[in-house]
Parts: C-alpha cells; sequence; structure tokens
C-alpha cells in the first residue's frame, strides 16, 4: 500500500526521474516511520509556486545526553536526484529556531553535504542521517520560556519530560493503591526506555552506515592514489633511464668531437689509399679516365656555344680519345690482375 500511494504522489507532480525518488522515498520511510510523504504548493523566491513532493515529521537525536524529537521537512525538487532536496526546521508554537551555520532564522538548513550534492553519490537517506548527526552536536531548535520571548535553556520535547507529572493520580483518584500506581509508573518509564533505546540502536545504525560508507570511499580513494604513486614511479624509472642513455650518448659525441678537432686536416688524395699498389694504379687509371669523359663533354659544349671552333675541337677530341683507349685498356689490365671482374 505505502508504495502505490508513493507512486500516486510522484506521478501526481511528474518527477523526472520516478523509479529511483520512489526507491529513496520507501526507503527513508521503512527507517524513520515518524516521517510521511505528502504533495504541497512550495514557494520559490522569485514568486513561483509548484506542486512538489514535502517529507515531513520528526528525526530523533540525542543532545547532550537527552533525547528529542526534530520537526523537519525535506522538499524534493521535480529534478531529483539531480538537484538536491530544500530542507527546513519547521518549529511548533512551543520552539524557536537557534540560527546557527547550519540553519538560518527561516528555518532552512544549509550543509556541506547539500552544496557538494551529487546525484550518482548522495540520497535522501544519507541526507537525514546525516542531520541527526549535526543536530544531535547542536540542536536546531529551543523551547520557549513561558514568562518572556527570550532563548530557553534547553531543547524541547526530551523523551522523559514530564513522565512523573502524566502518571502522578489527581485528587479525585487517590483511592488508587499505591502498588497499582506504582506499576503503572514502571510500566510507563519500561515503555519510555524501550523507545528510547530503539531511537539509540537507529541513531547508532546510521551513524555506522554512514562511516561505512565513508570508509568504502577512503579505500576507493587509496586504490586509486596508490595506482598513480605505481604510475608514476614507473613514470620515473623510464625517465631516469632515459636521461642515463642520452648522457652516456652525449659523452661518445664529445669524445669524438675530440678527437676530430685534434686530428689535422687530411689530404683528400692522402686518405683514399688502396691496401695494394695494384688497387692505387687502378684507382688514380679510373680517376684519370673519368675526368677525360669531362673534358671531352665540356669540349663539345664550348663547340655548341661557339667557344671552339670545329678544326680545335676534333683536334683534341682524337687526343684525348687516345689517352682515354690507353687508359682503359690498362685498366682491364689492372682488373684481370687482381682477379676483378672486368
Amino acid at each position: 500500500m505505502l508504495s502505490i500511494s508513493i507512486q500516486n504522489l510522484i506521478t501526481s507532480v511528474s518527477y523526472r526521474n520516478p523509479r529511483q525518488t520512489k526507491t529513496e522515498l520507501l526507503n527513508v520511510m521503512k527507517h524513520y516511520r515518524s516521517l510521511h510523504a505528502k504533495v504541497e504548493y512550495f514557494s520559490f523566491n522569485d514568486g513561483v509556486r509548484k506542486k512538489l513532493i514535502v517529507l515531513k515529521g520528526t528525526i530523533p537525536i540525542k543532545y547532550k545526553g537527552s533525547y528529542y524529537n526534530i520537526p523537519l521537512s525535506f522538499w524534493l525538487l521535480d529534478t531529483h536526484p539531480a538537484n538536491a532536496p530544500i530542507c527546513y526546521v519547521n518549529p511548533t508554537n512551543s520552539m524557536s529556531i537557534k540560527v546557527s551555520r547550519n540553519v538560518d532564522s527561516s528555518g532552512k538548513i544549509y550543509l556541506p553535504y547539500l552544496h557538494e550534492w551529487n546525484q550518482n553519490r548522495s540520497d535522501l537517506l544519507s541526507l537525514i542521517q546525516i542531520c541527526i548527526i549535526t543536530f544531535s552536536e547542536s540542536s536546531p531548535v529551543y523551547a520557549k520560556s513561558p514568562f518572556s520571548g527570550g532563548e530557553g535553556s534547553q531543547p524541547v520535547d526530551p523523551v522523559f519530560s514530564s513522565l512523573l507529572e502524566q502518571q502522578h493520580p489527581s485528587s479525585s483518584n487517590s483511592t488508587i493503591p499505591t502498588l497499582h500506581l506504582l506499576n503503572s509508573v514502571r510500566s510507563a518509564v519500561q515503555d519510555k526506555l524501550n523507545v528510547a533505546l530503539r531511537e539509540e540502536f537507529e541513531i547508532k545504525g546510521c551513524e555506522l552506515q554512514s562511516l561505512r560508507k565513508m570508509r568504502d570511499e577512503l579505500n576507493s580513494g587509496k586504490v586509486s592514489i596508490e595506482t598513480a604513486i605505481t604510475e608514476s614511479k614507473r613514470n620515473t624509472d623510464a625517465l631516469e633511464k632515459n636521461v642515463e642513455d642520452l648522457e652516456g650518448k652525449l659523452k661518445e659525441l664529445e669524445e669524438a668531437n675530440e678527437k676530430l678537432e685534434g686530428e689535422k686536416e687530411k689530404d683528400l688524395d692522402e686518405a683514399l689509399v688502396g691496401t695494394a699498389p695494384l688497387y692505387n694504379q687502378l684507382f688514380h687509371t679510373f680517376a684519370k679516365e673519368a675526368s677525360i669523359d669531362d673534358a671531352i663533354y665540356y669540349l663539345g659544349e664550348g663547340l655548341r656555344r661557339g667557344v671552339i671552333d670545329c678544326d680545335s675541337f676534333l683536334k683534341n677530341v682524337r687526343k684525348l680519345s687516345r689517352q682515354q683507349f690507353e687508359l682503359r685498356s690498362l685498366m682491364i689490365k689492372c682488373r684481370e690482375k687482381a682477379g676483378l671482374r672486368v
């Protein structure tokens, strides 16, 4: 029945994420039966009024050794859980709001959990548990003094307040046996103790759940940090190895540079020396034959451009051709002597 009722409320307001909203409401009302969901109009600061689901009722807190029920309301925006709920303290006629960093004069609640609301990590049940923990440290309301408008010395509605007054017999019932009266008081005290113990158990359970969630988040962060440290160490080792290799290469280059600077400039002809006289003869013969090719080429260019006449061209070409023939013949003999392919 509760599930159907919540579903009807959500349908009437048209929430963007009805499934998660329904799940969170059912979860809260399962743990805190003093909270009830209904649809009411909420007035925003700009004057706009909108139908929203509001969770109203009381939450149990333990303040300075006594138990109190604090009246609160949690307004769920139609974008829930993308946006944080709007929360208020709803004091009764006998209460006044105690302004603090968590509650303003209108009763609106301000918490880091609301400011840092994240739809993937935040939920309504955790918000209520944080309210219990926060208001157990600093009560958001105080009892009005019956004699003045000033602040009372104690928060409202202690569990054990006026217990004996409720159970004390009036003058018209003075005939009730003393033993009967004593048993009645004992029974009432026992009931109050049972309620107090149950509420204490719920509060501790909420605190434990919040601590477990915090522990899981810390463990997850620890794994991420360890992974980052390992990756950083691996990168550092690789960089150190690269630096070491580069320093070695730089040292080799410096040594080679010093060696080159210490050597005298060599003549190219002296540097090109064969391993045997035959190879030297073959090398020089080939160089001369190649130079004759170049000379014949440039003679042709001179003739084409009119620098030399035809007779001079033919005379020099015949002379160079004879020399080239002799050089080629000598190269063939040298290659045969050296056992090279002709």
